[in-house]
């Protein structure tokens, strides 16, 4: 199996942008249980004192033979971030997911989009 990444963060006047790129591919075994796939994504967020909104665009592409289940699909996130400490943040946000077709995308049914709401504790110790 074979993998790439790049990935970048940007951090200047309160504005925060990470962006990343994988590529996976692999052979025989390997690409039955891990198909060849490309994914990225982009967030991009401003700080305002102790709050951060942010916005990501995802992308996960199948990229061998096309399938019936194939795990390819897009998402939007909108989430925000609240500084509670400087070791701890509180995160809510709202993921709509689309798995583009025919694709079953990272789900076990076959649906035509998703919406998943989380909010989350981030401890640094």
């Amino acid at each position: 199996a074979n993998l790439a990444s790049a990935g970048m963060t940007m951090d200047k006047n309160n504005f925060v942008v990470y962006a990343e790129l994988a590529n996976r591919s692999g052979q025989g075994l390997v690409s039955n249980v891990f198909p060849d796939q490309q994914a990225y994504y982009v967030t991009l967020g401003y700080r305002y004192y102790r709050i951060m909104p942010m916005l990501t665009y995802a992308v996960i592409k199948d990229r061998g033979d096309p399938a019936e289940r194939a795990l390819s699909q897009s998402s939007w996130t909108y989430g925000v971030r609240y500084e509670v400490k400087k070791s701890m943040a509180l995160e809510a946000e709202f993921q709509y997911s689309d798995p583009n077709g025919i694709s079953y995308g990272l789900f076990d049914d076959p649906i035509d989009y998703a919406g998943v709401f989380s909010v989350g504790l981030d401890f640094i110790f």
